[in-house]
């Protein structure tokens, strides 16, 4: 019996651009989803050249400055196991559109043992669940 290579892909699906506030993110019905206390995402101010920036500063901020969405994706699921020739889907405008972003946290990050933010990834990709309705799902593909 021939078995079929199959190799495993991440879709991505991103509803709205800069959408509404206060949508429920994409968890697990036993966790409740970590979350930015306060947040704003706007179109970039400045048109900038090259690959934005994001910042973790004191107090529990993130900022963004003129970010694609795809840049907020990757550092949002830093150390998952997919990589972006993996990512399917998402918009015309992922790699193009760029945005500000300032987030604050409850409290100061938190930073595990081996230096990862990870909490500051959870609450980015709760942000992006609920700014710009992503849903990312994993699923396997014959190849």
């Amino acid at each position: 019996m021939k078995r079929e290579a199959t190799s495993r892909v991440v879709r991505l699906t991103i509803a709205l651009a800069t959408a509404a506030t206060g949508a429920n993110a994409q968890v697990p019905t036993d966790s409740v989803p970590l979350a930015f206390a306060s947040a704003s995402v706007n179109p970039a101010t400045s048109a900038r050249q090259g690959e934005g920036e994001i910042r973790l500063q004191p107090r529990g901020v993130l900022s963004a400055r003129g970010v694609t969405l795809r840049e907020l994706i990757d550092y949002a699921y830093q150390r998952h196991p997919f990589d972006e020739r993996q990512v399917i889907g998402g918009p015309s405008w992922i790699d193009t559109a760029r945005f500000d972003v300032v987030a604050t946290a409850r409290g100061d990050h938190w930073i595990d043992a081996d230096g990862a933010p990870r909490r500051t990834w959870a609450m980015l990709r709760t942000l992006l669940a609920e700014r710009f309705k992503l849903r990312v799902e994993e699923e396997k593909r014959n190849r």
